[in-house]
């Protein structure tokens, strides 16, 4: 079907799928680093794959330019370097 709409995966799934553990992305959902796709009236988060992925990867990209300008000596880590630590992020 063209338009079906995304399976939205627990926490568990969600922090399985990223390769980090589920306490983890609990955290960075409590802190406001991610944004959950949805949440059951119980509280549950729901999340969408690819879209916690470019989350991901905005967060990342937005701490290695804080890094580099303030290191302007160093080069700090390029996201492709931190996509290629962490290959589940950029699936």
């Amino acid at each position: 079907m063209p338009n079906e709409p995304a399976r939205l995966l627990t926490t568990r799934e969600a922090a399985d799928a990223i390769g980090v553990p589920r306490n983890t992305l609990q955290r960075w959902a409590h802190g406001g680093i991610v944004t959950p796709a949805d949440t059951t009236t119980s509280g549950h988060r729901r999340w969408d794959l690819d879209d916690l992925r470019a989350q991901m990867r905005r967060y990342l990209n937005d701490r290695m330019c804080a890094v580099s300008f303030r290191r302007r000596t160093s080069p700090g880590l390029a996201l492709r370097d931190v996509e290629h630590r962490h290959p589940r992020m950029s699936e």
